[in-house]
């Protein structure tokens, strides 16, 4: 019976991790979409066809949030994609991200495979004084059983835009930039190192989870 207990564990383990990578790779897909670069010489069905491949790593209703905390920030449940798109575009308002994602990105432990998170440096320029920022942004997705995404937040340092008080406090770093969503022309770097589960996740702030728990999936 131990033995039949240890193999179905295996396979059990197996599984999760399977399911993990295969949402970890839609993620990667779903901030690849957005960067931009295959938009540039779109004809008008090809920029069809990308829209409708990332909608189709959606869930017709997902929760959505940008940095809470912040003045600027929103949190939102039941929304479409495109919905989620037309908030983050309104927070967005005042900058403009730079392309070139570099990210770390994990899959979080003992979430069976459905949260994903990316942790990612990225620069954006106020647009009303041309100032460029360096700050780090946190990525989260959360996954269904069918492997759809239900969740999809995003949380940085406020504090640099227009009229927003400060917010969390991130360690500034270089590079990179983002704007989510292909609804609202999104502009993000890709992203390609698979990090170890939970080495990522133990060196980087705890305080960016909070605020997210209640529209978990």
């Amino acid at each position: 019976m131990r033995c039949v207990f240890l193999a179905l564990s295996v396979v059990g383990v197996a599984s999760s991790d399977a399911f993990g990578k295969k949402n970890l790779a839609a993620a990667q897909r779903d901030l690849e979409l957005g960067e931009g670069k295959q938009w540039n010489t779109a004809t008008p069905e090809e920029a069809q066809k990308l829209m409708d491949e990332e909608a189709a790593l959606y869930a017709p209703k997902i929760n959505c949030a940008f940095t809470p905390s912040s003045p600027i920030g929103f949190a939102a449940t039941g929304k479409s994609q495109t919905e989620c798109g037309e908030l983050f575009g309104k927070s967005f308002t005042g900058i403009s991200t730079h392309k070139g994602w570099k990210c770390d990105w994990a899959v979080a432990e003992g979430s069976g495979g459905k949260t994903v998170i990316a942790w990612c440096p990225f620069k954006y320029t106020l647009d009303s004084t041309g100032e460029v920022v360096s700050s780090t942004s946190m990525l989260k997705y959360e996954f269904d059983d069918e492997g759809l995404i239900v969740g999809y937040f995003q949380d940085f340092d406020t504090s640099k835009f227009a009229n927003a008080a400060p917010s969390l406090s991130l360690p500034a770093s270089s590079t990179t930039s983002f704007m989510p969503m292909l609804a609202v022309s999104a502009v993000l770097g890709s992203a390609a190192v698979v990090v170890g589960l939970v080495r990522v996740l133990q060196r980087k702030p705890e305080s960016l989870l909070n605020g997210y728990e209640g529209l978990a999936a």
